[in-house]
């Protein structure tokens, strides 16, 4: 399928997505009922959208395009209502997280979509263990040169997105010492991580070229980086973070990622350049670890590595930008 082209949307205009875990009480183990609860709700959604994601113990909740937090945020509650009663109904219950702590990834029936079917073709029980839980923020641009930009300086602050939304300590029934143990999930795809470096949206086009020419991509939805440009909505998503416990949590977390959106594209304080990324991997991971042993270590590494010198100190920079 090929690249469309950037879909030019109201900058800062904000679309949320939140993967919700379908649990069976009194046990509390995830359930594969997703599709039966989506048939139940489907008449009942105003605004906003509830549909599957990988798995059928994942529900996805999805705000239209949203003006600002307030606004998302009266959308996820009018769709909690809706998914809440329509699970007490079947005796279900949906609760937030970014893992599920004692699921058996054996157990999780992926959903009768030929996406993911195709995925799992091609991945095979990677994506079964896939089935964890997260937080996708999209945010509005211009045009794509504005998407490849705003991509290149939000890449700087993951560290501090997955800090900030950590919620997945446990993991396979075990206390993994990770705050934040879903990213860890997905290091085994090939795709996993930072987009490969491009420079504006024209090198883009060709990069997407170049890998649709492989096969092992049809859309860019095939493509999980931690951020990525999403021409047909003219966003730019944000995908590193773990779904928070509470709504107002990750409505928080959007207007985060939103303000600082604002002031990187107003302001313009980065001079990208590929070698930004040498050290990627290595600021991204102190925002997992919530080890005894290592803890000190951690914070030291995060704050000599990633919140010195050029980086954002989000109380500052970006405050003007919060409304």
């Amino acid at each position: 399928m090929p690249l469309p082209d950037f879909h030019v949307s109201e900058p800062f205009t904000l679309g949320i997505e939140l993967e919700m875990q379908v649990v069976n009480p009194p046990g509390y183990d995830l359930s594969q009922d997703s599709s039966m609860l989506i048939d139940a709700v489907k008449n009942k959604i105003t605004a906003g959208e509830v549909k599957h994601d990988i798995t059928e113990s994942m529900l996805e909740l999805a705000t239209d395009v949203c003006r600002d937090i307030n606004q998302a945020a009266g959308q996820f509650s009018a769709m909690q209502k809706v998914v809440l009663q329509a699970a007490a109904d079947h005796h279900l219950e949906i609760c937030g997280g970014g893992t599920h702590p004692f699921q058996k990834w054996q157990r999780q029936e992926v959903c009768d979509n030929e996406r993911y079917q195709r995925t799992l073709e091609n991945f095979g029980y990677l994506i079964q263990q896939a089935t964890v839980f997260g937080q996708h923020v999209h945010v509005g641009c211009a045009s794509g040169d504005d998407a490849i930009y705003l991509l290149h300086g939000l890449s700087r602050f993951v560290p501090h997105f997955i800090a900030l939304s950590a919620a997945s300590p446990y993991m396979q029934g075990t206390d993994t010492r990770f705050a934040s143990s879903r990213p860890n999930i997905f290091s085994a795809f090939p795709d996993n991580g930072p987009m490969p470096w491009v420079s504006n949206w024209q090198q883009f086009e060709a990069l997407f070229r170049c890998l649709s020419y492989t096969t092992m991509i049809d859309s860019i939805k095939d493509l999980h980086w931690d951020i990525r440009p999403s021409p047909h909505f003219g966003t730019v998503e944000v995908r590193v973070m773990d779904t928070p416990l509470t709504l107002s949590h990750a409505v928080n977390m959007a207007g985060l990622i939103q303000a600082t959106a604002h002031w990187l594209l107003t302001e313009r304080p980065f001079k990208h350049q590929e070698k930004d990324y040498l050290l990627y991997k290595f600021n991204r991971f102190p925002g997992l670890p919530l080890w005894a042993g290592r803890r000190h270590y951690r914070s030291a590494y995060w704050r000599s590595s990633v919140t010195n010198g050029r980086h954002l100190a989000f109380t500052g920079k970006n405050r003007p930008f919060c409304t």
